[in-house]
């Protein structure tokens, strides 16, 4: 419910309203964000190269713990993590090992794993 609010909003954004119209839809962005703590998402992300002329898509999964945690987990084309926590930016490739946290899991997955993991 609460993404196809934020879906809903983000289109409303992208037809271009009237600066009041979208100063509102903004704000309601804003206070949706404000009142959420967590959030799980697929994602389809497309890179456009302006030099190669290509289009290259990748699919995964988001999550979100507030405050200041976001972290990508790419499934297609090449599987990779990549963290946002705080100012800082992790990205894990697959083909590279990850150091282990003292718990024993992989650093990449001791933040915002799903509960049913």
């Amino acid at each position: 419910m609460r993404l196809t609010v934020l879906v809903a909003l983000a289109a409303t954004l992208a037809a271009a309203p009237p600066a009041a119209d979208r100063d509102r839809a903004v704000a309601g962005l804003q206070a949706w964000l404000d009142g959420t703590a967590r959030l799980e998402a697929n994602f389809r992300q497309s890179l456009i190269s302006g030099a190669l002329g290509t289009t290259t898509a990748e699919t995964g999964r988001l999550y979100l713990e507030r405050p200041g945690h976001l972290r990508w987990d790419y499934m297609d084309p090449e599987r990779k993590t990549a963290l946002l926590v705080g100012d800082r930016t992790t990205l894990y490739l697959e083909e590279f090992p990850l150091p282990s946290s003292a718990g024993g899991r992989p650093v990449a997955t001791t933040f915002a794993v799903p509960e049913h993991a």
